[in-house]
Parts: C-alpha cells; sequence; structure tokens
C-alpha cells in the first residue's frame, strides 16, 4: 500500500502544483528575476516541479546566478524519505471511516473509478480516500504517463545540486505542512478540487507537454498571470491556503533576508511569483525594486 502511495500521491503534489503552480512569461528562458539594495541580492526564479528526465531548462544566466548565491531557498525538502511521506499521505488522506462515495456525485465517483480501473490496488484504495487525496491522484496520473516525475522537476534538481555545493539550504515548509494546506481544506473546497483535477484530465486544460513546452520557453501566452487570476476568482479558498497565505508567510521571511547582505536565490513553484499576491508584486509593494533577468 506504501509503495503505491509513494508512487502516486507522493508524486501528486508536484502535479497539483505543476497545475496551479505555472507562470511564464514572453522570455526564451523559464522565469527569473531579481532583487538588490545596498547590500543584498535575491534571485526570484519560478520553478516547475515536475519535468521529463530530457527537460533542457537551465541557461547560463541561471547558473551565473545560482554560481553568486551562497544560501538557495526552497519550498520544502524534496529529499524527506519515501516512507515518511507515505506514513503522511496514509494519516492524513485516507477516511477507513467514510467512504470517498458518500462525499461525492456519483458522477464523480464513476469517473474516478473508469481512471483507476485495471489497478486494482490503487481501486481499493480510492474508496477510502479523501477527497483531496483523491484529486491528487487524479492529477498525478497524466504527468507520469508524460514521462514527468518530481526527481526529474527543477526543485529536487536544485536540492540535490546545492547540497553538493555546500550552500546553504532553507526551506519556507515541511512535508507535512504542505500536505496539511490540502488535509485541512474544507470537504466541500476538497470536493471541488477533485471535480477540477477530474476535468483537467479529461482534457479540458493543457496537457503536460504543453506546459513544460510553456514553461521552458517563457511564453505568457499561454501561461501567465491570468492563471492566478482565473484561480482566484473561481476557487477563492483554494487560492487563498495554496497561494496567498504560503506566499504573505515566505514574504515576510524573504524581507527578512533582504535585512541582512549577500546573494540569496529563491526556487519556488512559479505560480508564486504570479499576480497581485505573487512574491514579485510582495516585493515591490514593500519598496524593492524588482527585475525581470533576461
Amino acid at each position: 500500500m506504501e509503495v503505491i502511495l509513494r508512487r502516486t500521491l507522493g508524486r501528486g503534489l508536484a502535479g497539483l502544483l505543476l497545475a496551479f503552480g505555472v507562470h511564464v512569461a514572453a522570455w526564451a528562458a523559464p522565469p527569473l528575476w531579481v532583487v538588490r539594495d545596498a547590500d543584498s541580492t535575491l534571485y526570484l526564479f519560478g520553478t516547475m516541479h515536475v519535468l521529463t528526465a530530457d527537460a533542457d531548462w537551465r541557461t547560463p544566466i541561471f547558473d551565473k546566478a545560482l554560481a553568486e548565491s551562497s544560501r538557495v531557498w526552497l519550498e520544502m525538502d524534496t529529499q524527506a524519505t519515501p516512507e515518511a511521506m507515505a506514513r503522511l499521505v496514509v494519516d492524513l488522506g485516507i477516511d477507513r471511516k467514510t467512504p470517498l462515495a458518500a462525499k461525492v456525485s456519483p458522477t464523480v465517483m464513476a469517473a474516478i473509478r473508469e481512471r483507476v480501473k485495471g489497478q486494482p490496488k490503487l481501486a481499493e484504495m480510492a474508496e477510502h480516500m479523501r477527497p483531496w487525496a483523491a484529486a491528487m491522484m487524479i492529477q498525478a496520473m497524466p504527468t507520469l504517463a508524460a514521462g514527468q516525475t518530481s526527481e526529474a522537476g527543477a526543485d529536487a534538481t536544485l536540492t540535490r545540486g546545492v547540497r553538493e555545493s555546500g550552500k546553504t539550504v532553507l526551506f519556507f515548509e515541511t512535508p507535512e505542512a504542505q500536505l496539511r494546506f490540502f488535509a485541512d481544506l474544507p470537504e466541500a473546497v476538497q470536493v471541488q478540487f477533485l471535480e477540477d483535477s477530474l476535468d483537467q484530465a479529461g482534457g479540458k486544460g493543457r496537457t503536460p507537454a504543453e506546459t513544460q513546452a510553456a514553461w521552458i520557453a517563457g511564453d505568457e501566452r499561454l501561461l501567465g498571470d491570468g492563471v492566478a487570476a482565473d484561480m482566484r476568482a473561481k476557487r477563492p479558498a483554494l487560492y487563498d491556503a495554496f497561494v496567498r497565505r504560503r506566499n504573505a508567510a515566505w514574504t515576510a521571511l524573504l524581507m527578512q533576508d533582504l535585512a541582512g547582505s549577500g546573494t540569496a536565490m529563491v526556487a519556488v513553484g512559479a505560480l508564486h511569483m504570479a499576480g497581485e499576491d505573487g512574491l514579485v508584486a510582495q516585493l515591490r509593494a514593500g519598496g524593492f525594486t524588482v527585475e525581470r533577468v533576461q
């Protein structure tokens, strides 16, 4: 059971953040900004959490910025043990008392069963998942089918690299805190999240390959601030939990970082850079000049 959860739900968090967490602009590279004051430099890099192993996203400008940085801020420790993550998912995502069918419509339950048909162990677990966990599973399936994994994603790649380089690594959140953002949602909001996930998996959104290509190209015609605005307008509770509150907490920490000196890089899901609540806008509101790096 834990193996299946590790392969699906453990990567499902990345799948969710891929779906809601990509912002790019009309630049031929993934998004990178710089903030400077008298004695500090802060680079802001919007990541994509899941990628194919052959994704070519690094640029000389990014590598130079990373080399200059003595410390790197990341969302969470992507190298947390699979066993620990699996235990968290079981504890927070499985409801042994009330089946999922009692929480969602017959149409939604039928769609979930269709998605896991032919996978008996996964199908059995799906019957007892909480809606948010089922949503993460559904989100993960297309990315895995497209060959995208969190291990190849920008976050995990950077975590491995900066640790090997001896740079200081700082994390905004723990794995448990990230999962609790989903687990603590009201059940009705979890069901909305699940319904949206089924719609996207059913072809109502961009494919994983299209999303990856747009991120690498920095193509704001396909993705951009509109993603954040659409989520804020249509799913305000999800937006508040996934984006607004987290960005506010992170901005406070970055203000403290900028009060010091030296050079640092922030590498978090690209949605956290986008829109009026994004880190870019929040730091500008705090009086800093934030420029896009070419």
